[in-house]
């Protein structure tokens, strides 16, 4: 970041600080840059099943998906079907859901949301053939014959309430998957009956403890031990509202997981088609987790670890985390850093049920082979939460412009006419009308009639 008027706010991180942090932690030389965007590289690590390669991989290719976000996404789908059957206990008394809040972050016509959709696929269908289920049974219903009413077991849900969302974990005790397209809707609801309170709500949820919601109409709902996942997609000119109402202090960013790839841009059509025998082992794995059953007395089954994969969790924790949260200069970024414990573990679970799923490795035991994967996916997840933060608080004006807009100042000259700059903003498909909409912003200081500087390198 160059600016020509400006200095970081004190106890932030430089680029230079920033890119070497995630080399460090990925597979990038130290330091890496894309220099065409002058941004950190990382991509997401070759850590699930073999299976799943050829239908990322075919994705891409025939639907325009990027396969960063389908490698994302298929985490959510497999926290979504797992749900609370399996819990991770790495000793006792210490244990772990998969549960996760994903956001994929990206410019508009990146496919984001086609990458979510697809990994959803499966649940979506399972959700439709237990809502038929539903209706047959409430047809045949008979208050005073049956007794207990019939309910639906729906997996995913959306724009909800709090109340409706309790009321449906109640109907579906495995837990619930939230897919929110546009996921800054959701954090703008969190405002929408008490300030403050559905917010908090979440917090709460992600980390396991109970769900207590008071009804105005109806018993009250307690659930012990909630089980929500929550993905969706954001643009990067509305990432700020991932911080908006102290979320960025209360410990509500630390919890997200991000995955913002470089470069994109809008997919291209292409005259293939997805092979069906993909897509039927896609569906046959996520549905092998959906049939995942609670234990005889009802509970959840614990998967344990190895004794290498304990000892391993131990060392990144103690030799690799803890570090970078006592050794950083400011309390944003230990809170961002001293979640990553908790983030491990829960995709350390993740993926060796996916690898159950695809592969037949073992459902009660987390392996040292699935554990390293989850370290190294951690580290991921982590440069891209660097990436996030970066953005949020050292980005230049420049930085955080839509990406039309950005592209047209970069390729204006340092001072310019107005008409100079109408020229060469068409050839990049601005309209005149919007440029000069466009040289009115903070971006630019008139310095005499019809010339423009631009503010920053």
């Amino acid at each position: 970041m160059n600016y020509k008027n400006n200095t970081f706010p004190q106890g932030t991180v430089t680029l230079d600080e920033l890119s070497q942090n995630i080399g460090r932690l990925t597979n990038d030389k130290p330091g890496e840059i894309d220099q065409k965007r002058n941004k950190p590289k990382t991509s997401f690590p070759n850590v699930l099943p073999p299976s799943l390669h050829l239908f990322i991989e075919e994705a891409d290719v025939t639907l325009g998906i990027p396969q960063e976000y389908l490698s994302a996404s298929i985490l959510f789908a497999a926290s979504a079907a797992i749900g609370k059957s399996y819990l991770l206990e790495i000793k006792r008394g210490s244990i772990h859901a998969g549960n996760i809040f994903l956001i994929l972050k990206g410019n508009p016509n990146s496919n984001k949301s086609g990458a979510l959709e697809l990994s959803l696929q499966p649940i979506q269908a399972k959700d439709k053939q237990t809502y038929k289920e539903f209706q047959l049974a409430m047809a045949s219903y008979n208050e005073k014959e049956d007794g207990q009413k019939p309910v639906w077991p729906k997996t995913l849900i959306s724009d909800i309430t709090p109340e409706a969302m309790a009321s449906k974990h109640l109907d579906n005790p495995r837990g619930l998957g939230i897919f929110r397209d546009e996921i800054s809707g959701w954090f703008k609801s969190f405002n929408r009956y008490s300030k403050g309170a559905e917010q908090e709500l979440f917090l709460q949820v992600w980390s396991g403890k109970p769900l207590d919601i008071i009804r105005k109409m109806g018993p009250p709902i307690y659930i012990p031990c909630p089980f929500i996942s929550v993905a969706g997609t954001i643009q990067p000119s509305v990432i700020e509202e991932v911080t908006k109402e102290n979320r960025a202090t209360n410990g509500f960013f630390d919890r997200l997981l991000f995955t913002w790839p470089d470069g994109l841009e809008k997919p291209l059509w292409q005259d293939k088609e997805m092979p069906a025998g993909l897509l039927n082992q896609y569906a046959d794995g996520i549905n092998r987790l959906l049939t995942l059953t609670f234990d005889k007395e009802g509970k959840p089954n614990y998967m344990r670890p190895e004794r290498e994969a304990k000892a391993r969790l131990f060392q990144f924790f103690n030799e690799q985390n803890k570090p970078l949260c006592d050794n950083s200069d400011n309390e944003l970024l230990q809170g961002l850093h001293g979640k990553f414990d908790l983030h491990t573990l829960r995709l350390a679970l993740l993926l060796q049920m996916l690898w159950f799923a695809f592969e037949d490795s073992p459902l009660d035991k987390l392996q040292l082979s699935t554990t390293e994967r989850a370290i190294k996916l951690a580290e991921y997840f982590r440069a891209q939460s660097l990436k996030v933060f970066d953005r949020l608080h050292n980005a230049s004006p420049i930085e955080k412009l839509p990406t039309d807009r950005r592209r047209v100042y970069e390729a204006l000259p340092d001072e310019f006419q107005t008409g100079e700059g109408v020229k060469i903003a068409q050839k990049r498909g601005m309209s005149e009308r919007a440029f000069k909409r466009f040289l009115n912003s903070s971006v630019f200081e008139r310095i005499a009639r019809g010339k423009w500087e631009k503010r920053y390198e």
